[in-house]
């Protein structure tokens, strides 16, 4: 691989660039109008932060992020399609040009698109919205690393098709990265994917990469996965930072996982002053324990159990605080005194098996 021979193809593109505005335009206009139109309408879901918190920084985000992947694979496949335009594609190939080189100088070149789109992007989104895409810190530096890659893979295999297929499936150069859209998970969280759509999104790069944009900015880590076993009569509520289980036939709140529990002291200090906040605007309260928890595995964690009265009944809760490599979690089961044991074993097969995998 000679760098001469990508440095010389990749200054035949950037020409092109120099030489023609609505080339220049593109990188510029479509990511805007983007991020203008969009950003407007999560101005106007914001009026219903209560029922949908955090949703502007997550939309707003995931624009900035999800243009990342898509111009990184633009850079890979336009790149191909301007040497079958220009009819250079042969005269490449008859040099001493490897394939190597030719993908080497795309990627550079995809990169550089990546750059320019960003700062459009960036500045637009602090400009219009006060948003600054920085708050992710250094766990930009993984997620872009992810996207870039992604966008390069889907860009190879674009490339392959257009070779394969001929110029009647060009279009795959600006609609094959939206086959992936779906299930990489961008505006919405994987818990709201059937469960077999779930299976093939956790195989995309990218789902991660939205995933753990939306933790970043709910709890300030990266995302610990958990498992909890429920019964399949639970339908989920995923309401970041919760996912709610609630009964099919009734919509009762049954069991909750809520990844926005503070870390500050312990499980034990933490659920005290819960607690004492909750007597204090519930008359109805009972205590009937809070104490510390037995887990292993450099969890600390705490139990509170209590009753209290809701619409004239009164429901028997367990809460459940966990504190796990500076992650905070609770795990919450909730249900009428008179139905208490019937779902309690399934809490209790829930805590027995929340596993964390940093």
């Amino acid at each position: 691989m000679k760098l001469h021979r990508i440095a010389a193809l990749l200054s035949r593109h950037l020409y092109l660039y120099k030489r023609s505005f609505p080339r220049v335009l593109e990188i510029v206009y479509w990511p805007f109008v983007d991020l203008l139109i969009w950003g407007f309408i999560t101005l106007y879901l914001a009026q219903f932060k209560a029922a949908l918190p955090n949703f502007v920084l997550f939309f707003l985000g995931a624009l900035i992020l999800w243009d990342v992947l898509f111009r990184a694979q633009q850079g890979i496949t336009i790149s191909f399609l301007e040497e079958i335009w220009s009819r250079n594609l042969m005269n490449l190939f008859a040099s001493p040009l490897t394939t190597g080189e030719f993908l080497a100088a795309t990627m550079i070149l995809s990169v550089s698109k990546v750059l320019a789109v960003s700062c459009v992007t960036v500045l637009a989104a602090l400009a219009f919205y006060s948003f600054n895409i920085f708050v992710l810190g250094v766990s930009l530096i993984p997620f872009i690393l992810n996207l870039v890659i992604a966008g390069w893979c889907i860009g190879v295999l674009t490339t392959g098709l257009i070779m394969r297929y001929g110029q009647e499936v060009e279009v795959l150069a600006w609609g094959m990265v939206f086959l992936f859209q779906p299930i990489s998970c961008v505006f919405y969280p994987l818990s709201v994917l059937p469960d077999w759509l779930q299976a093939i999104a956790r195989l995309n790069p990218a789902t991660h990469v939205f995933e753990g944009m939306r933790s970043v900015i709910t709890a300030g880590t990266f995302p610990a996965h958990v498992r909890v076993r429920v019964p399949h009569g639970w339908n989920k509520f995923p309401a970041p930072p919760r996912l709610d289980y609630r009964d099919r036939a009734t919509g009762q709140l049954l069991l909750r996982l809520d990844s926005s529990v503070s870390t500050k002291g312990t499980a034990l200090t933490g659920l005290q002053g819960e607690a004492q906040d909750f007597a204090a605007k519930t008359p109805s309260y009972r205590l009937i324990s809070l104490k510390d928890g037995n887990c292993t595995g450099g969890t600390d964690c705490a139990e509170w159990k209590f009753t209290w009265i809701l619409d004239g009944i009164t429901r028997q809760v367990d809460d459940i605080a966990y504190v796990h490599g500076g992650l905070g979690l609770a795990l919450y089961y909730s249900a009428p005194r008179s139905e208490y044991q019937a779902w309690e074993h399934v809490f209790t097969e829930a805590s027995d098996n929340l596993v964390y995998i940093p």
